[in-house]
């Protein structure tokens, strides 16, 4: 006769399925984040919407300025509707975002579309970090962190060569397609992704945290 697996087994494989699908949010994250610096040398070569070195810079700064903004609230946000939510609604967001930075005809159109994924970025990243500290082992956090933070900087590595595959062949546009397409990855999460414990412990739902724990 089989047997169940033991708790901590079960805990171990929770902790798994956490870290790794926050991990491939947070790439996600690294490469829509790192996109427009891998695409810029060619707008300004090609003069994409009359595009100039000052404009190109004013257009860097929007997604950070959006980042900023997202980070500020996504505790406030968080703890209203859930970490779990808050990331799908963070994946969500920055993913159409850089569909309106593809279909974009002018700077002031692509500059909104990295505004609007600045705030699902700027979002992201510090759920993430506090879902894999509450699922993280004990003693174990500052390294299941470290590891997260690893495919942020995956992320920038790979926008750099998603470009230069894309951008030759087929033009810029088609890099910000890439970064859609984590749009199909949101389900994902909000299926197999539990709910943060300290959220469930802040609303009550102590039978809820405790059958995770």
């Amino acid at each position: 006769m089989s047997s169940s697996p033991s708790p901590a087994v079960r805990g171990s494989r929770l902790a798994l399925l956490v870290v790794g699908l926050c991990w491939l949010a947070v790439l996600f994250d690294g490469l829509d984040m790192f996109i427009y610096g891998s695409v810029l040398p060619h707008l300004l070569e090609t003069r994409t919407f009359g595009l100039t070195p000052d404009q190109a810079g004013d257009l860097g700064s929007y997604a950070t300025f959006g980042m900023l903004v997202g980070a500020l609230v996504a505790g406030t946000i968080a703890d209203r509707v859930g970490r779990k939510k808050l990331m799908v609604a963070c994946v969500t967001l920055f993913s159409l975002a850089s569909g309106l930075c593809a279909i974009s005809e002018s700077v002031a159109v692509f500059g909104l579309g990295r505004t609007l994924a600045g705030v699902g970025l700027g979002g992201l990243l510090p759920t993430a970090i506090s879902m894999v500290s509450d699922y993280a082992p004990r003693g174990r956090g500052a390294i299941v962190i470290g590891l997260l933070m690893t495919a942020h900087h995956a992320g920038g590595i790979l926008s750099a060569y998603v470009a230069k595959w894309l951008i030759d062949p087929v033009g810029w546009r088609a890099a910000f397609w890439v970064c859609v397409l984590p749009l199909l990855f949101a389900p994902v999460l909000a299926k197999f992704l539990p709910e943060s414990l300290s959220f469930l412990v802040a609303k009550g739902r102590t039978e809820e945290a405790r059958a995770l724990a």
